[in-house]
């Protein structure tokens, strides 16, 4: 496979100068890392994200996925944020975590552009993928983040010299990447079926074509590794069965069901604003795209076999984000990168220095206002928020603190249609394994999970419950009322029977239209009621 020279910075044949390219890789990542510092100070950047923290803290303690705490994705994802976890517990980590990986996705973007197109086409691709990440959605620890830095660091070992050397190590190499993705979310399946149709239909790099059946099988072979490490990890846990029902069975209903009234309720609206603030990135991917495939004279021996492989990825790419069936804003992640590429390459068309500088610096043009002033709103908000979030006041943080005073060590509380971060502040396990209230009150209601909840908390016994009356929550009664009276029939009377209303403390802070609103429960001891 003949790739873009990559010493060369706009194929004219002048060297590339090692300072600047450093200097460039330097300036992007600072531009980078000050377009998200001020993230660090939030306490919160999706529910998704605070989910994950929940279910780690549960395993630290012992608990089991699947069985102790009820959760839809494979192990991969809460493994990770126990790894972070276990270094920091303050969701300062999470964030930090989450932006380092999106640095490692910029920096593998310019590393992948500049070795199939040249360096001002891997400069240009990075220049765009981090203007069009730095949303709120693409900011989060989410598993996007991760599934976009496994695909990225397996395309570029795949494009590597590395591979021309020892082509089938270092396809099983991109196959455990591959199959660590695929273990946090299983819609990478489909631009993982792109990489391995590219790898059947091409020579690898360097080697003879009779290489490939030996390249298949080490890349099948690295892809099967992460997927039989949590097989034998979830059967060694007892929950195997657990973990086919719910992320194949549960999800499976869970992506059908309702599809068009979901779809048209809010899928169009992030589809419309994806198009909308993304407007540049998509002309210009789509331009570049019809480019490439015209296949002009001084491009067929450059760069046939990465052509074939940016198509084949859109592709797959495109399915990814389609793949669950509700187009939401974070799914688009998966897209970025080779729209990023396809406008790159576009933008940095190498006839000559010049040519290449004048496409790049456009590209800069339509962005730089946004880019800058995102950058300048971030540092603004780090500045303005010193200080640690669980110091800064925020609610959930004094709330759950109280708690951990109050509840017993290695007892339970139980967060009801309020903010489950108080369990990560609180430090204590959910009395219940759906800790994640709307997965109760909207359909499809997961098998026996109304007789799961009750059983919970007649085993657990909290001392201890919070109720809110949180946005989510009644967008849930306004859009699922069937399924919210459902839960409430055998919700309030066991609530009354078993609980008492009681006063928020004076040092928890809530003011007392808040504490109306958000309220605490204290288990009543009883005859038959411990």
């Amino acid at each position: 496979m003949d790739i873009h020279p990559a010493d060369s910075p706009c194929g004219g044949g002048q060297p590339e100068r090692a300072m600047a390219r450093v200097g460039a890789w330097v300036l992007l990542s600072l531009l980078f890392l000050a377009m998200r510092v001020g993230y660090l100070r939030e306490p919160l950047i999706g529910i998704d994200e605070t989910g994950y923290m929940v279910v780690a803290d549960v395993l630290a303690r012992g608990g089991r996925l699947y069985a102790d705490v009820w959760d839809q994705k494979p192990p991969v994802q809460y493994l990770l944020y126990l790894g972070v976890q276990s270094i920091a517990h303050c969701p300062e980590a999470i964030h930090a975590a989450g932006i380092l990986l999106g640095l490692a996705n910029t920096l593998l973007v310019l590393s992948l552009g500049r070795r199939l197109f040249g360096w001002w086409a891997g400069l240009g691709a990075a220049w765009l993928y981090n203007a069009y990440t730095a949303s709120f959605g693409a900011v989060s620890f989410n598993s996007e983040v991760f599934l976009v830095c496994c695909q990225l660091a397996a395309i570029r070992l795949l494009f590597s010299r590395v591979m021309a050397r020892a082509p089938a190590w270092t396809a099983a190499g991109a196959g455990v990447l591959l199959g660590l993705a695929f273990m946090n979310k299983y819609v990478v399946a489909f631009p993982m079926a792109a990489i391995a149709v590219w790898l059947a239909l091409a020579a690898p790099p360097g080697a003879a074509a009779g290489r490939r059946p030996a390249v298949l099988v080490a890349f099948a072979a690295g892809l099967a590794a992460a997927p039989a490490a949590c097989l034998a990890w979830c059967a060694g846990q007892g929950v195997l069965s657990d973990f086919f029902r719910i992320t194949f069975g549960y999800n499976a209903r869970y992506a059908v069901h309702d599809f068009w009234r979901l779809f048209l309720n809010y899928s169009t609206g992030f589809i419309r604003e994806f198009a909308a603030t993304r407007w540049f990135l998509i002309l210009a991917a789509a331009a570049g795209a019809g480019w490439l495939a015209a296949r002009p004279a001084r491009f067929r021996l450059v760069e046939p076999e990465a052509r074939r492989f940016l198509f084949l990825w859109l592709a797959g790419s495109a399915l990814a984000v389609a793949g669950p069936l509700k187009f939401l804003d974070h799914y688009f992640q998966l897209i970025i990168p080779v729209l990023a590429l396809l406008a790159g390459a576009l933008l940095a068309e190498p006839i000559r220095w010049r040519t290449a500088a004048a496409g790049l610096l456009a590209g800069v043009a339509v962005t730089a206002w946004p880019v800058a002033t995102a950058a300048a709103q971030s540092v603004a908000v780090f500045a303005a928020r010193p200080g640690w979030v669980a110091e800064s006041g925020y609610e959930p943080a004094r709330i759950g603190r109280w708690l951990a005073r109050q509840a017993p060590l290695g007892g339970a509380l139980l967060v009801w249609a309020a903010d489950i971060d108080i369990y990560f502040y609180a430090r204590r396990n959910p009395a219940v394994r759906f800790f994640w209230w709307p997965q109760l009150v909207r359909d499809p209601l997961p098998d026996g999970a109304l007789e799961m909840f009750f059983a919970d908390l007649e085993r657990r016994r909290p001392r201890f419950v919070v109720t809110g009356d949180h946005p989510v929550y009644e967008a849930l009664r306004s859009d699922n009322p069937a399924a919210v009276e459902r839960f409430e029939r055998l919700w309030r009377p066991y609530l009354a029977r078993h609980y008492a209303p009681r006063p928020w403390p004076a040092d928890v802070g809530l003011p007392a239209e808040r504490a109306a609103r958000l309220r605490l429960w204290e288990r009543v001891p009883s005859a038959g009621n411990p």
